[in-house]
């Protein structure tokens, strides 16, 4: 691109920061108000789309701006146009990741479900890189884990903006749930919506892989997807082939619960909620109003040692991935001195 317009640079810039960052290498963290980079926290990321570097000018002199000062600064770019065509291509998916090239992102959700189901879908993309991408890399999830749910018709990609979009059915598998999930910001930040038409009243994102009578309920589709990838590489073992687990969409979602323990016979519950006030509360009065019912009930300890640093599986699921370490949880797993679940 030797020639760019203004409206081809503002679209350039209109992109998350932080995504741009981690594609080049950076670890992003959050500092309350504002981001960082690992490999250089004197810098300072406001908004997901500017910067500044509080040690001083860099070599260039810059002391701060846009995701194009940042590139020409420390990505090894030389010119404007040159960041400018990357950051278009880059919003576009025109490019491959190394790390998602030999996945199968065919499109599998059937193109008439919406109107089967009543449920107001986006049309879905000609491929899912942006989804892939951002679940491996930014989340953390097993390419295996991903593969799984996008050959499953629970996951899919939508064509105009690349949010997720998860799906869930009933016991016949009709189409009763959708949710929307961004891939545009940084994890904690990025957009959560329900597709209108959505049952929720009733039905979250479920597996049933199980006779076993035993069913694992999360909040969110990607702290289940998290769960399942700690399990599967801890124990080396295909673990989602013989898990039953539900993903509410939020704390209070006690319609879903009933729908799925009524539609597959469960008699155990495992709560996996986050570690924060509102899934605590949750917890409590998941378990209180189960229990009551003479299901057997257990609350997941696992996250509670770390609650000043994760509140959730994927956060644990990152923290692992950045210590390079998964003992843990291995040490949950195997040890018997350690009570993982309360009654």
């Amino acid at each position: 691109m030797n020639r760019y317009t203004q409206y081809d640079r503002e679209n350039a810039i209109n992109v998350s920061f932080t995504d741009v960052c981690q594609y080049f290498g950076f670890s992003v963290t959050r500092i309350g108000h504002y981001y960082s980079l690992k490999e250089m926290d004197s810098i300072r990321i406001y908004n997901d789309k500017t910067f500044y570097r509080f040690s001083g000018k860099s070599n260039k002199g810059a002391t701060g701006g846009t995701v194009i000062d940042f590139m020409l600064e420390y990505c090894g770019y030389d010119d404007v146009p040159s960041c400018i065509e990357f950051l278009l291509e880059f919003q576009n998916l025109d490019f491959e990741r190394k790390e998602i090239q030999t996945i199968n992102t065919t499109n599998k959700t059937s193109d008439t479900v919406s109107e089967v189901s009543g449920i107001e879908l986006p049309e879905k993309n000609n491929d899912y890189k942006r989804a892939f991408a951002y679940l491996i890399k930014t989340r953390g999830i097993s390419q295996d884990v991903v593969q799984y749910f996008v050959d499953n018709k629970l996951l899919y990609e939508d064509i105009e903006h690349h949010n997720l979009v998860f799906l869930g059915y009933d016991k016949d598998s009709n189409l009763k749930y959708a949710a929307k999930h961004g891939t545009n910001s940084y994890h904690d930040k990025a957009y959560r919506g329900d597709c209108k038409g959505s049952d929720k009243d009733h039905y979250g994102v479920s597996l049933h892989n199980s006779e076993n009578g035993v069913v694992h309920i999360f909040e969110s589709v990607i702290d289940m997807m998290s769960y399942i990838t700690m399990w599967n590489e801890i124990v080396d073992y295909d673990y989602i082939k013989d898990f039953n687990g539900l993903a509410m969409g939020g704390t209070n979602c006690y319609g879903a619960i009933d729908t799925y323990v009524n539609e597959y016979d469960i008699a155990t519950l495992y709560l996996h909620l986050d570690m924060d006030e509102a899934g605590l509360k949750a917890s409590d009065s998941i378990y209180n109003r189960y229990k009551n019912n003479c299901y057997r009930m257990y609350i997941d300890n696992i996250l509670e040692p770390l609650t000043k640093e994760v509140k959730d599986y994927n956060d644990l699921l990152l923290k692992l991935r950045e210590d390079n370490s998964l003992d843990y949880f291995d040490c949950f797993i195997y040890s018997n001195d350690i009570k993982v679940y309360s009654e």
